[in-house]
């Protein structure tokens, strides 16, 4: 995905930072996310990242937050339609030849 506004984009469900889905990369910090349906402009308010959680971080979920806020300070939101990137064709559009 290439983020713009962030409003179609699923913060922990798809492949927008990095090869994976967030939830794959911090499966931790996934399984006791509050609302694991949210979206990435959900997750960014007030231009700040706020993602809650069920319970405290622990040590080790706090080495892993920390991992991901990391990448998050990366991301810059602007205007627009969120749009879905083809990565198996080099012109970054579907076609059944490359399926």
């Amino acid at each position: 995905m290439q983020v713009k506004s962030g409003q179609q984009t699923r913060f922990w469900l798809d492949v927008w930072l990095g090869d994976c889905p967030l939830k794959i990369t911090f499966c931790h910090l996934y399984s006791f996310c509050r609302d694991q349906e949210m979206s990435v402009s959900q997750a960014f308010r007030n231009g700040e990242w706020c993602i809650p959680f069920r319970r405290s971080l622990t040590p080790a979920d706090l080495e892993e937050w920390r991992s991901l806020s990391m990448l998050l300070t990366s991301v810059c939101l602007v205007d627009g339609r969120d749009e879905m990137i083809w990565v198996l064709e080099n012109k970054r559009t579907f076609t059944t030849k490359s399926l």
